[in-house]
Parts: C-alpha cells; sequence; structure tokens
C-alpha cells in the first residue's frame, strides 16, 4: 500500500515523504551545537528555537513567502516526477539518462 501511495503523491506532484522531522533534527543539532547535550542546554535550546520558529510564522502570516526549495532538491523531484510518469508508459527507462 505504502508504495502506490508514493506513486500516487508523486504523480499529483505532492511531497513523496516527510523530511519535516529530519530537518527539525538537523535545525536543532545545528542551534545546539552538539547532537546530545545535556538536559539544561537542550531546554534553552529548545526556548532559542521555539522563538525562531514563533518569529517565521509570524512572517509568513503577514504575507511573507516562504522559503524556496534549494535547486537540487527541485531538480530531482523533476526527475522522480518523469521516470514515474514513464512508469505506466512500458517504456523502460534508464534513471540516470533522465
Amino acid at each position: 500500500m505504502g508504495r502506490w501511495k508514493q506513486y500516487r503523491q508523486t504523480i499529483a506532484g505532492e511531497d513523496r515523504t516527510n523530511n519535516h522531522a529530519k530537518a527539525a533534527y538537523r535545525n536543532a543539532c545545528s542551534e545546539l551545537g552538539i547532537n546530545h547535550p545535556v538536559i539544561w542546554k537542550f531546554i534553552d535550546g529548545i526556548g532559542r528555537i521555539q522563538n525562531k520558529r514563533d518569529a517565521y510564522y509570524e512572517q509568513l502570516t503577514v504575507g511573507k513567502a516562504p522559503n524556496q526549495k534549494l535547486l537540487k532538491h527541485t531538480e530531482a523531484d523533476e526527475r522522480i516526477l518523469k521516470t514515474t510518469k514513464h512508469f505506466d508508459s512500458g517504456h523502460h527507462l534508464n534513471i540516470c539518462e533522465v
């Protein structure tokens, strides 16, 4: 079931996976400066992260456009979509040539 859901999401131009959790973890590690902080550094760091996210949310609510996707991610999405669309056509497609 999961593969077909990904297939439908790809064809519809939706996100294929939920990388938001991974991005949040990377941002948290970056903000904290370490991967495994002691509890007090973690609590202070979470407060700073929340303040930044609140400020970003406020900017979005007043009409500022969200950050754009990196070009390499946009290009990868286009290659994946092209490959997925060829899936039903019966043509063999070398993913490296897309």
